[in-house]
């Protein structure tokens, strides 16, 4: 008969074959009340013993279905709290059960008033008609709603025991748009200029993004420039000035401009001049963005 002590015990892990529990079970049933026991199937985990307390703190950590279920539904109000789109949750009979802050700010109500009205006392008739077909078809439909303010795309979707309706601000949509575009133009015009790099510095003096602009002006790999010290792109009789510069803009006292000398892998230092401005996050200053501008341009060709 195998020895019960012989089996492995590491830490608070005891594990033990199935043929071992069959023999001396009164044995491991004790010591399962200490920590649980691994029970081995071939030599595989396949079950556990353990004991009533463990089995019943297991139980009160992982809650119960409706307690579990409460906490997804606080989980949800605060995701939809911190969205800027509206969102209002109709069950079956199109009757509001959640609405947001964006929501009751839209319907000039409080997110409380707005549960258990009918949502067609809220919203005109082709957004009812979306919204039942949803509840019909199973399949998101997409609808417009335009009021003497705004412009809405209103999304409608399948939601559990009804549908959820999320509506976009026209005007933000096409704001990114524009602001998307222009990102890509202002990338297209950067990569055609010779002897101009721009980018970012962070709040601790390092880049916080090199643009393929600066190491197209400097001449050194990508790697070797990402979070380098600003500062040590120029050479020691410009580093000092450009320290105290940063300083000046990361203190919020605004932007300011300068000559130096910065130094690139094939022409040694380069006279340049340097813009700093202020990239301000809420009421203070998150970062600064610089553009250098290589005083020889006039001497380079154009691409």
């Amino acid at each position: 008969m195998a020895n019960a002590h012989s089996h492995r015990a590491t830490g608070d892990a005891q594990s033990v074959p199935a043929t071992e529990i069959v023999r001396n079970f009164p044995v491991w049933q004790d010591r399962s009340n200490k920590r649980p026991v691994t029970i081995l199937h071939h030599g595989r985990p396949r079950s556990v013993l353990l004991s009533l307390e463990h089995y019943s703190q297991l139980l009160m950590g992982q809650g119960s279905q409706d307690e579990r279920g409460e906490g997804l539904r606080v989980q949800l109000d605060i995701v939809l709290a911190n969205i800027t789109c509206l969102f209002v949750q109709v069950d079956r009979n199109l009757q509001v059960t959640r609405a947001n802050h964006a929501a009751a700010n839209f319907f000039k109500q409080s997110p409380g008033s707005l549960v258990g009205q009918p949502l067609d006392n809220l919203l005109p008739e082709p957004v009812i008609q979306a919204a039942r077909k949803v509840l019909a078809t199973g399949l998101a439909e997409r609808t417009g709603l335009k009021t003497a303010d705004a412009e809405h795309l209103i999304d409608v979707t399948p939601f559990p025991a009804g549908a959820a309706l999320f509506g976009t601000d026209v005007a933000a949509i096409a704001e990114r748009e524009e602001l998307s575009a222009r990102c890509m133009a202002e990338e297209q015009l950067f990569a055609m200029m010779t002897g101009l790099a721009v980018g970012e510095v962070g709040p601790d003096g390092r880049l916080a993004d090199a643009h393929p602009s600066l190491t197209r002006l400097l001449r050194f790999r990508q790697e070797w420039i990402e979070n380098t010290q600003f500062c040590d792109l120029f050479d020691a009789g410009s580093r000092r000035k450009c320290s105290l510069h940063l300083a000046h803009v990361l203190d919020g006292k605004g932007p300011v401009c300068c000559r130096a000398d910065i130094v690139t892998r094939d022409r040694d230092a380069v006279p340049i001049r340097l813009f700093l401005a202020p990239k301000m996050k809420g009421e203070a200053v998150g970062s600064v963005l610089f553009s250098i501008l290589d005083d020889s341009l006039g001497e380079l060709p154009m691409r």
